[in-house]
């Protein structure tokens, strides 16, 4: 609990601004009241950064994922948008409405895919 005398967020002595590594290295933001927070209240920072670039949060089969392999950096240029494949062993038309379900979901946001990708490589050149 915040207080004059300890006005950490958690009340803790170890609070550290809002901001944490994890041991595998990537960045954490302390984001309360995300609905995908895990339960120490923490979200992946490159997950609020695509979810800002995409206006909206992640979907569950959904995962960012850094271009250049370097865990900490988050520059919208840096990450891409994965989605996780249908399992193996899928009837054919199961697959067909997943596909038609997964185009009406990712070609509105296609310009906004593309425009990341395009400054990325603007950068590489």
């Amino acid at each position: 609990m915040r207080s004059e005398k300890n006005p950490n967020a958690d009340g803790s002595v170890s609070w550290k601004g809002g901001s944490r590594y994890t041991t595998a290295g990537y960045v954490m933001i302390y984001s309360p009241d995300h609905p995908n927070r895990s339960k120490n209240k923490y979200v992946a920072e490159h997950t609020l950064v695509m979810e800002e670039v995409l206006g909206r949060y992640l979907n569950p089969w959904e995962n960012v994922h850094h271009k250049n392999g370097v865990k900490d950096d988050n520059r919208p240029e840096n990450l891409e948008l994965w989605a996780v494949t249908q399992p193996s062993g899928q009837r054919a038309v199961d697959l067909l409405d997943w596909a038609r379900e997964i185009i009406s979901m990712y070609e509105p946001i296609e310009p906004l895919l593309r425009a990341a990708e395009g400054s990325a490589e603007e950068q590489a050149a």
